[in-house]
């Protein structure tokens, strides 16, 4: 499963997908009317697309849900998510302040 989380509409959104298309962001972006957000200091906006172990529903899968919902119907899932993509930003940072070796 693979997490996207954008901005649908000025809203923070997720979709949840199976497949594979979403190796080209900016596809991805078009096809589900999402917008990137910031990154960092950066002024570039990105689709932030990564691989999830976080159990997800199949009814979920494939269709924009704004994170509001997610909150309201899912609270378990948003917050598993975060924690995981903190952990990963977290690893990520780690590797840099060692030299960036793998």
């Amino acid at each position: 499963m693979k997490v996207i989380r954008g901005l649908h509409h000025g809203e923070f959104a997720y979709v949840f997908s199976t497949t594979d298309r979403t190796r080209n962001g900016f596809e991805v972006a078009a096809e589900f009317d999402l917008e990137g957000i910031s990154f960092g200091k950066s002024t570039a906006r990105f689709v932030h697309i990564w691989h999830t172990d976080v159990a997800i529903p199949a009814e979920l899968t494939d269709q924009v849900l704004l994170a509001r919902q997610l909150v309201a119907d899912h609270p378990q899932i948003l917050a598993a998510l975060q924690a995981e993509h903190d952990a990963q930003v977290a690893e990520g940072r780690a590797k840099m302040a060692k030299g960036g070796a793998p």
